[in-house]
Formats: structure tokens, C-alpha cells, sequence
């Protein structure tokens, strides 16, 4: 999904049995994003469900957000 000069990377769906995983999943991508000081925001589809179904951010952060954590 590609809005202007952003992309929305999808996030694998978290298990029922892993959702202590999906949330330290979770944590440790929003501290890598954080560290490199990169502008994202969390796309939930739908807007109540509790964990993102994807990330959007500028192409160039996608790539090394993909490739750091093999998405």
C-alpha cells in the first residue's frame, strides 16, 4: 500500500497463543524506528483492533525497516 512518498509496510498477524510476542515484537520495532529518528505512524484495519496491521513511513526508511527485520 503506497500513499505519495510513503509505503505501509504490513506487520505479520500475531498468533492467539503469542500475544506477549506480538507486543514485544511490536516494542522492539517502534525502538528501532525511534533510534533512527523515523517519522511513522501505525495503520489498524480495523481502527479498534489492538495491535497495527501496518507501519507507514517514508520509501527509503521501508527498505532498511524491511530488510533490518525481514519483512
Amino acid at each position: 500500500m503506497s500513499i505519495g512518498n510513503n509505503v505501509s509496510v504490513k506487520l505479520p498477524i500475531p498468533t492467539h497463543d503469542g500475544d506477549r510476542e506480538a507486543a514485544k515484537f511490536l516494542k522492539e520495532l517502534r525502538l528501532w524506528l525511534l533510534e533512527r529518528n523515523v517519522k511513522f505512524s501505525y495503520i489498524f484495519v480495523p481502527e479498534w483492533s489492538g495491535y497495527p496491521y501496518a507501519i507507514n513511513m517514508r520509501k527509503e526508511d521501508a527498505l532498511a525497516f524491511r530488510l533490518a527485520f525481514d519483512l
